[in-house]
């Protein structure tokens, strides 16, 4: 435990202060970045990130971190219908694997500060849990408590040493929709998935042909990579309504068996957990 809150210090050091830190980068990056399978021993580290002018309050953070609950919880459901108990760790079960942190610079958009700085809050995060406790697979969550549309970076082969470490970025409140509009655990749960190897399903993605990606939601139109909504474009604060579909649960490592979507136009056997198109061109 001592090595633990050194970590969590740490962490804190590092977002309230900018503390400069040499980022070490694996000599033969592993294709599939610093989170692996679905199926492989994970840990997901949360940091809960407050700004100078909108923190988090005790009751918004414990209902995130019941959000993010659900959302393992339903993962983990997904992963028994594929015959798999899933050994994957957060803050719900180590509370260890979870800070509040400040952080007083520029926001922004695309290469703020705030962004350059997420890789290497991620890279120091896993390199910490690496050596305390040999945890191989890693992510972040970053929790920041404003509007936004969540995203994820993962690793692509084609980075060769660049963001190797993987995290996402959760927001507080969904843009587009009702005043402090929660996104609801199936955003935390699309989300994550990508940290594993899934690709987006909805129209305008460049993961993958949009031809195969049409056809696996006409035979999944629930697919969790495609909605995360429910009727009327709400979302639920309390369920995931949403499915895995076979073609998810084979990019994440859920199965290796492709044969029920051996008749989609496109599909070709690449590696599980691997940013690469699924489909050729």
């Amino acid at each position: 435990m001592g090595k633990r809150k050194l970590l969590l210090g740490l962490v804190l050091l590092l977002l309230g202060a900018g503390a400069a830190v040499m980022l070490l980068r694996p000599s033969a990056p592993d294709p599939m970045g610093s989170v692996g399978l679905i199926t492989q021993p994970t840990a997901l580290y949360s940091v809960y990130l407050d700004f100078e002018e909108n923190a988090w309050t005790p009751e918004d953070r414990q209902f995130q971190a019941g959000q993010l609950s659900l959302a393992l919880d339903w993962l983990r459901e997904q992963g028994k219908e594929y015959g798999a108990d899933l050994n994957l760790t957060t803050q719900q079960e180590d509370p260890a694997l979870a800070c509040q942190a400040s952080y007083d610079g520029p926001i922004g958009d695309g290469e703020s500060p705030l962004v350059s700085e997420f890789d290497r809050w991620t890279q120091e995060v896993c390199r910490q849990l690496s050596e305390e406790s040999d945890q191989e697979r890693v992510g972040v969550l970053f929790f920041l408590p404003a509007t936004g549309q969540s995203y994820t970076v993962v690793y692509k082969p084609e980075y060769e040493n660049d963001y190797y470490y993987e995290y996402s970025v959760i927001f507080q409140y969904r843009p587009h929709t009702l005043e402090n509009q929660w996104p609801g655990p199936a955003v935390l749960a699309h989300e994550i998935l990508h940290l594993f190897g899934a690709v987006d399903l909805y129209p305008g993605q460049q993961s993958l042909s949009q031809e195969l990606a049409e056809q696996v939601i006409h035979r999944y139109p629930d697919e969790i990579m495609y909605t995360v909504y429910q009727e009327g474009e709400t979302v639920s604060l309390e369920e995931i309504s949403q499915q895995l579909s076979p073609f998810t649960a084979y990019r994440v490592g859920l199965t290796r068996d492709l044969e029920d979507l051996s008749d989609l136009e496109g599909l070709t056997a690449e590696s599980p957990g691997v940013w690469e198109p699924v489909s050729q061109p």
